[in-house]
């Protein structure tokens, strides 16, 4: 009899245990999993063009690799895009037509137009960088690529990939057609520019802080290309 009461007595700690180890893990999970939750709002928060996605991590357990795994797309596509954009507020580019310019580099603008020539490249594969990042095909392969339990990769799509994922951060990728145009446009009317006058660089002058174009032609062609880079 006292064996038994001694068994039934094991038994109970054992049941016990059980109940409180799956209580305390289901608990565990479940604060780990709404801190993932309020952690990806907050990051659709914040802007993409300014800030830094590379937060302190918030979960803990399995739900890290997937924190980790959404904070580190967007911020490598942050940072590419902020990167990509500051030809925007460059000076020397934003400056590539002025008087001072054509009294440094001129008359013939060797280094202004290759200036201009490496800058389109590299913008415009940063431009198709970022384009397929933005790409949800791309977005998912990257968390396939790193996350490989069925339930956390699910759990980073749906996080990523939600309504204000997509409204705040992916909705970015319309934008990148218009800027790609605008930029490409400003930079092939400056290369026409400088073009035209390298290759008319007896017709033109420098003269009380301006330019002075000695020819009506080329008044008229240089006019027309800066006519169109203002619009």
């Amino acid at each position: 009899m006292k064996n038994k009461k001694v068994f039934f007595l094991i038994f109970c700690t054992i049941i016990l245990g059980v109940v409180l180890a799956v209580g305390f893990f289901y608990i565990r999970n479940y604060i780990f999993l709404n801190a993932l939750k309020s952690e990806t709002t907050a990051l659709s928060k914040l802007d993409v063009g300014s800030d830094r996605y590379n937060r302190k991590i918030k979960t803990g357990g399995d739900y890290v690799l997937v924190e980790k795994t959404i904070k580190e797309y967007m911020d490598n596509y942050a940072v590419l895009l902020q990167d990509t954009l500051k030809i925007k507020d460059d000076d020397k580019f934003t400056k590539i037509l002025s008087y001072e310019n054509y009294e440094k580099d001129g008359p013939d603008f060797i280094e202004s137009l290759k200036y201009l020539s490496d800058e389109k490249t590299v913008f415009n594969n940063n431009i198709e960088k970022l384009l397929k990042m933005a790409d949800e095909k791309e977005i998912i392969k990257y968390g396939e690529d790193r996350i490989s339990d069925e339930y956390y990769l699910s759990l980073y799509r749906e996080l990523i990939l939600s309504g204000n994922m997509k409204d705040k951060f992916w909705s970015s990728k319309d934008s990148l057609v218009t800027t790609r145009d605008d930029i490409n446009k400003k930079i092939d009317q400056s290369i026409s520019a400088l073009t035209l006058l390298a290759t008319n660089k007896n017709f033109w002058k420098l003269e009380d802080g301006e330019i002075k174009l000695l020819s009506q032609n080329l008044y008229d062609n240089y006019m027309a290309i800066v006519g169109e880079l203002n619009k």
